[in-house]
């Protein structure tokens, strides 16, 4: 399972009309688990950001394509793990006596 898109944004363009259509390509698949980041590098700077849970998508092939046309093939990558919840079972045997 997809837990987190992980989007490197382009140097080029204008930021303002990117994050426009950023907005535009998540709104429709809004409501999941899969939590979106944005690292940025330019101009002798660097961070890496985390949306907003508002923001976390549940992503579909239509919505990686469209992310991959807009950052460009070596601008996405997909973060797998498994459900929220799952992977911390509870410790049988552990706790009171």
């Amino acid at each position: 399972m997809v837990r987190r898109i992980l989007l490197r944004w382009p140097g080029q363009g204008d930021p303002s009309a990117l994050l426009t259509r950023l907005a535009e390509l998540l709104t429709p698949w809004r409501g999941g688990a899969c939590q979106i980041s944005i690292q940025y590098s330019g101009g002798g700077a660097s961070c890496a950001l985390n949306l907003a849970p508002e923001w976390a998508v549940r992503p579909g092939r239509e919505l990686l394509e469209q992310l991959e046309a807009l950052v460009g093939r070596d601008g996405l990558t997909l973060v797998y793990g498994p459900p929220p919840g799952l992977g911390r079972g509870p410790s049988f045997g552990a706790g009171r006596r």
